[in-house]
């Protein structure tokens, strides 16, 4: 992270949107014309410890040594990023009263969103049948 921090939103995969606060040059990058990040429009609540944010990991084609995580909230990007698309993101500057010019990165990974959300209880189902010591919720 070198540039400044700001809050994006991010919408998760269920389609709720996030206050996220991320540096502000990765999110301003965008995939096949599609940005990673998307303003926030309102106080939207923060994001959960619980969930794992989507990213991407690239190098830049004119010196693969350089390399840097992208956050992606916008979930309108996942296509353009499976697909290949090229990607355009600043590189920091030496000075901040320089411009970024946005250049070329290479997409070398993408990972998906995790959540911690747990999976919907079922009444139906009844006791294992094991002794354990538990009664049954048929019981």
């Amino acid at each position: 992270m070198a540039g400044s921090l700001k809050y994006f939103r991010y919408r998760s995969d269920a389609g709720v949107d996030y206050s996220i606060n991320i540096d502000e040059s990765n999110a301003n990058a965008t995939v096949g014309g599609v940005a990673l990040c998307l303003p926030r429009t309102a106080a939207h609540p923060l994001l959960s410890g619980r969930t794992t944010k989507r990213y991407l990991l690239a190098t830049l084609v004119s010196n693969p040594k350089i390399k840097r995580k992208f956050w992606v909230g916008n979930p309108a990007a996942i296509p353009q990023i499976l697909a290949g698309s090229a990607m355009l993101a600043g590189v920091y500057p030496l000075s901040t009263d320089v411009a970024v010019a946005p250049v070329v990165w290479s997409i070398s990974a993408y990972r998906g969103e995790k959540t911690g959300i747990a999976p919907a209880f079922n009444i139906t189902a009844g006791d294992t049948g094991l002794t354990d010591g538990t009664a049954s919720l048929d019981a």
